[in-house]
């Protein structure tokens, strides 16, 4: 499965957010980091299961 434009965008924002997160000593900014992570997740899960077929 190949990410989509988007979620590589979001996937961008998330490494990037966790790394702001480090650098300024943040740690309001890791619950960003783990929305968005949990948004890819979801993303994923959902768009693999949309393209199985069960038997």
């Amino acid at each position: 499965m190949r990410p989509t434009r988007t979620a590589r965008a979001v996937g961008w924002l998330t490494l990037s957010t966790a790394a702001a997160a480090a650098v300024f000593g943040r740690p309001e900014l890791l619950v960003g980091t783990a929305a968005l992570g949990a948004w890819l997740v979801g993303s994923a899960y959902r768009g693999s299961s949309s393209t199985t077929t069960s038997r």
